[in-house]
């Protein structure tokens, strides 16, 4: 059996295809970035469409006819539609945006909740008819049914009041026919729901019973660890998921994307041991979510001397994002104990974010399947049809003892200086 996947991320689509012995057979990519900038984060969810449809046919070409078709998506990531059911606004992407704080203060939610922004949009478009989110809308182009999957909809909070309907919640692993001629596969090819990216790719992972760990290295860097009941731990979420349990931990708005930024703006990093000149970094370029709460942070560097150089700042990046892998990782332990940690995701071919976070979790990362191909959602699709290849152990990075001992010593002082700096101009 064979299955086609399309991830829906910050950069673009990514259309895979995968069979049910795990061997990738087909990877394009469309790409088509979201508008980011401090606070305003949204994309015209056609774009989507397009991009989608067209890194479809190309893997589709590549590899051949396929048996089902899966979707990812980031999220929440609401937008409105018209009576035709096209897109009126263009889609708020989580807690990268900002303009509908004062809804969200009022709510008491946090920045990724997607009601503040339905609220916001709705007073501003009164020809709205309906609200959707974007891995479902994509379903919808696909099988006609407007879709919205049960755990997506949880970031809705709908018991609070929402000013326009959304589709009926399904399991992320039901799936309807397709209806739609674009891709250019057999009418009544199923389609599954899927889910939010992020839970998409951690089942893909194997992270499916308590005691599994999950290292995502995206445009934003997740790390959760499979939780048998709902505990409270302050910084992280509980989040429900496709697998056995729940998930605690969290997402940041920090990761793959900051680290292009520093390699645009300072050039390739090279080996520097964490403590190297004392140079330390917060990653806050695009505020952050989990355990900080504070979309309005913004990054820093401290340590700063005549004779600093790129290559440092580059690596003071790198290790700011590991270290809010160990700072995640660390809340994570005082509830459940992990006991692997997986770890896939696009970042697992930048070798020194890879070996840095192996050095701050000071534990072996075990790659997942495909890790880097963003295969989730095709992966996923299988497991929907009980298709799913097994879970085979991957090759492990191994942390280095003293630089893992490194980042342990800094975790401390990473925590306390975003409250100290806080509101600094």
């Amino acid at each position: 059996m064979r299955a086609l996947g399309l991830d829906i991320g910050l950069s673009g689509v990514r259309a895979t295809v995968v069979d049910d012995t795990g061997r990738l057979l087909a990877a394009v990519t469309e790409r088509d970035a979201a508008a980011v900038t401090h606070g305003r984060a949204a994309h015209d969810p056609r774009r989507w469409w397009r991009a989608a449809v067209s890194a479809a046919r190309a893997a589709l070409a590549d590899a051949g006819p396929v048996d089902v078709i899966g979707i990812g998506a980031l999220g929440a990531a609401p937008f409105l539609l018209d009576a035709a059911g096209e897109p009126v606004t263009d889609a708020l992407l989580f807690s990268l945006d900002t303009r509908a704080d004062e809804e969200r203060a009022a709510l008491g939610l946090t920045g990724d909740h997607a009601l503040p922004k339905v609220r916001w949009l709705a007073a501003r478009h009164t020809d709205a008819v309906r609200a959707t989110d974007a891995g479902g809308w994509i379903a919808e182009q696909l099988t006609g049914r407007p879709t919205m999957d049960a755990i997506t909809r949880l970031a809705w909070t709908p018991e609070l009041g929402l000013p326009l309907p959304i589709p009926d919640p399904v399991d992320p692993f039901s799936h309807a026919p397709l209806t739609s001629d674009a891709l250019g596969l057999p009418r009544g090819t199923p389609v599954v729901a899927g889910t939010l990216d992020s839970y998409v790719d951690v089942v893909a992972a194997g992270c499916r019973a308590p005691g599994d760990g999950c290292v995502l290295l995206g445009s934003t860097l997740v790390v959760y660890g499979v939780a048998a009941e709902p505990y409270v731990v302050e910084g992280l979420e509980v989040q429900a998921y496709p697998g056995e349990g729940l998930l605690l931990g969290g997402s940041t708005s920090s990761g793959g994307n900051v680290l292009d930024w520093a390699r645009r703006t300072f050039g390739e990093e090279v080996a520097l041991a964490l403590g190297d000149g004392d140079l330390r970094a917060l990653p806050y370029l695009a505020g952050e979510r989990t355990p900080v709460r504070d979309a309005a942070a913004t990054g820093a560097v401290l340590g700063i001397t005549l004779t600093t150089t790129a290559a440092d700042l580059h690596r003071a990046f790198v290790d700011a994002i590991a270290l809010a892998a160990l700072d995640h990782a660390e809340r994570i332990a005082r509830a459940v104990t992990v006991t692997r940690w997986r770890v896939s995701g696009g970042g697992v071919r930048n070798a020194a974010w890879l070996q840095a976070t192996a050095d701050a979790l000071g534990a072996p990362l075990e790659r997942a399947p495909l890790a880097g191909e963003g295969a989730g959602p095709a992966l996923f699709a299988l497991a929907a049809l009980d298709a799913a290849p097994p879970i085979a152990p991957g090759a492990a990075v191994l942390p280095d003892p003293s630089a893992a001992a490194r980042f342990a010593a800094a975790l401390g002082p990473y925590r306390a200086r975003h409250p100290h700096l806080r509101g600094a101009p």
